[in-house]
């Protein structure tokens, strides 16, 4: 089942903003870390970095492949940051990572609180796959926005017509060719251009909060104009 799907309306004052690193491993894409966010009237309210930690079981499946095949597995990694074997050792089980998030997601579909990833088809993807694999269930469909997808359409200079809904705005830019921009090119990107200071951004690219925190400022940075309009907006 495809749980992933376009919001109503993509500019929204709640979310839950999500990141994962993953590595490539016998042909499948293997979460290795999560990040959360959870952001209420657009005050961050708590955020997280949990590594997962696969211990033997993942080791196992490298049974057969040299040294040389390993490393290049960890340098082929879905990270801004250096890992290594140890790395994949450390953290929370699968199990306890997998059942937590099926509740922060099932909590989001029962409150219609959408999702703010930068790209859906690599670690958020790989995220959902797993968890319905691990734990055998079913997730809820999950309102979706990928700043990726909002930076892709700035870059094209493609922007919401007078006469567009939001939902309509976002399923056209998502059709848009081109590739996704990685998030640290983005964050980089607005750093001239923009009334938002980065000098105050609290974090390097090899950070491991940085894709979390990147995918967050990039998000209200496109919500701002839209949320400014909105009678219901306060405070």
């Amino acid at each position: 089942m495809n749980v992933i799907r376009c919001p109503e309306s993509p500019w929204e004052l709640d979310s839950v903003v999500v990141a994962a690193e993953t590595i490539e491993l016998a042909g499948a894409s293997v979460p290795i870390s999560y990040s959360l966010m959870v952001v209420e009237n657009q005050q961050i309210r708590d955020s997280h970095f949990i590594p997962i930690a696969w211990d033997r079981r993942l080791l196992a499946k490298w049974r057969g492949l040299n040294a040389a095949e390993v490393q290049a597995a960890l340098q082929g990694a879905d990270t801004l940051r250096q890992i290594s074997s140890a790395d994949l050792e450390t953290g929370e089980t699968p199990e306890v990572v997998y059942e937590y998030l099926q509740g922060i997601f099932a909590f989001a579909a029962e409150e219609d609180i959408i999702i703010v990833t930068h790209g859906e088809n690599k670690g958020l993807a790989s995220l959902l796959t797993a968890i319905e694999r691990q734990l055998g269930t079913t997730l809820p469909p999950l309102d979706v926005v990928c700043t990726g997808i909002l930076e892709r359409a700035r870059r094209a200079k493609v922007v919401q017509r007078d006469d567009e809904s939001p939902s309509g705005f976002y399923r056209r830019i998502k059709n848009l060719r081109g590739e996704v921009p990685g998030v640290a090119t983005c964050l980089r990107e607005h750093k001239p251009t923009n009334e938002h200071s980065l000098s105050v951004f609290p974090f390097r690219s090899t950070d491991s909060l940085f894709p979390l925190f990147a995918t967050h400022w990039i998000y209200q940075f496109h919500c701002d104009p839209h949320l400014e309009s909105t009678p219901c907006r306060e405070g």
